[in-house]
């Protein structure tokens, strides 16, 4: 109810869609949200290919690209990382020093919360589905329905979202070690070992290469 990309710290500062027509922060207090985290790696390849409210300096020749190189160079990096900033709205923008750090600041503020929520892995979600669907109902209070249903296209849609992966072309994309790597030069990836959070890492279960 305080968006469906913000960060932990939007709750109780942000109402989103209808709910500012109701008691949105109260709404908020009674709902368990659950946040998605998705392997490092993977998720930085996602996105280069749909970037949403972060804006950073890349081209398809090199991305995700945390240490410049000479293609980053022509587009006028000057420093040692791809600076990334996201704009959540017109007044909240937040500046990262790359994409890992990204991605460290962002499920690090849900990690550490103090308010009851589920962060789930996207892998356990695509390749365990029910299980962990079925699971994160009981945990709400809920009661799965007799029939599961699988849905295979896209779940996400409008032109943000264009050529967005369906269920088998994601297990297929990220179950394969190969693009895991894509886009990324050896010094991209000695920064990620580097820069990754650790204990995030050894939570949910993510390896570097």
């Amino acid at each position: 109810p305080w968006g469906k990309h913000p960060p932990a710290t939007w709750r109780f500062g942000n109402i989103a869609g209808k709910d500012a027509k109701r008691n949105g922060f109260e709404i908020q207090n009674l709902t368990l949200p659950v946040a998605t985290i998705k392997d490092p790696l993977t998720w930085m390849g996602s996105m280069c290919r749909h970037s949403y409210a972060a804006n950073w300096r890349h081209k398809k020749e090199h991305c995700p690209n945390l240490v410049p190189n000479e293609v980053d160079r022509k587009m006028g990096v000057k420093g040692d990382t791809i600076e990334v900033r996201v704009r959540y709205n017109s007044t909240h923008i937040t500046h990262h020093k790359t994409l890992v750090n990204l991605w460290n600041n962002y499920y690090r503020g849900y990690y550490e919360a103090t308010f009851p929520r589920l962060i789930i892995r996207a892998e356990d979600m695509m390749y365990h589905t029910e299980e962990v669907i079925s699971k994160i109902c009981t945990c709400g209070g809920g009661v799965m329905r007799d029939e599961f249903k699988y849905v295979l296209q896209s779940a996400k849609t409008g032109a943000a979202h264009t050529g967005s992966n369906g269920l088998v072309s994601a297990m297929v994309r990220y179950g394969n070690s190969t693009l895991r790597l894509e886009g990324m030069t050896e010094e991209d990836l000695a920064f990620a070992h580097r820069e990754l959070d650790p204990e995030l890492m050894k939570t949910f279960g993510y390896v570097m290469p």
